[in-house]
């Protein structure tokens, strides 16, 4: 009972402080329109919202593509920073391991296929070093180290190329020696 006391209380305090106005005639209509009228803006994807959003999509996508550019172009600009005579003997050098792989793998036999395989192993990883060595370079380290440690990775990769071409022939004269000992 005594809830109900606080109860009347409460309102017995509150007595002519309620707003018992009704509403305009055809409230309720209008607020059926704008409801309406926002729900189809909405579908439409033409709400204030959705409008920023391409905004921001657009920005986000010039921003991209001018971060893109300019990598490029500095990434070009370093490749250009490389001394000329250099760009000449990485070609070089470059030309002469192409000609050995392609001797390497000309005389590939059965008995020789592991050995190859090892040897393009060992070349990728000497490939990989030197793709290290040119990141170096273009962060701007100590150029003649690097440029240096760059050409001997050329020539390791030429004598390790040499090498296997010298065992390649020694395990040819090595089979024919053998196989002629079984014909005699």
């Amino acid at each position: 009972m005594k809830e109900k006391d606080n109860i009347e209380k409460l309102f017995d305090s509150l007595q002519n402080q309620f707003d018992l106005e009704e509403p305009r005639a055809g409230h309720q209509d209008r607020f059926a329109a704008r409801l309406e009228a926002q729900r189809n803006s909405e579908a439409d994807g033409s709400s204030q919202g959705s409008s920023w959003w391409k905004v921001l999509s657009v920005a986000a996508a010039i921003t991209l593509i001018v971060t893109v550019a300019a990598s490029l172009f500095f990434t070009q600009q370093q490749n250009d920073q490389m001394p000329e005579e250099f760009q000449k003997t990485e070609f070089y050098f470059a030309s002469v391991i192409e000609e050995e792989m392609q001797k390497v793998e000309a005389a590939a036999t059965p008995e020789t296929r592991k050995l190859i395989d090892d040897t393009m192993l060992q070349m990728e990883k000497l490939e990989s070093d030197y793709e290290l060595l040119v990141e170096e370079l273009r962060e701007e380290g100590n150029r003649k180290q690097i440029l240096h440690a760059m050409i001997t990775n050329f020539e390791t990769r030429i004598n390790l190329l040499q090498d296997v071409l010298d065992r390649i022939e020694e395990i040819k004269e090595f089979k024919s020696d053998n196989d002629e000992a079984n014909i005699i």
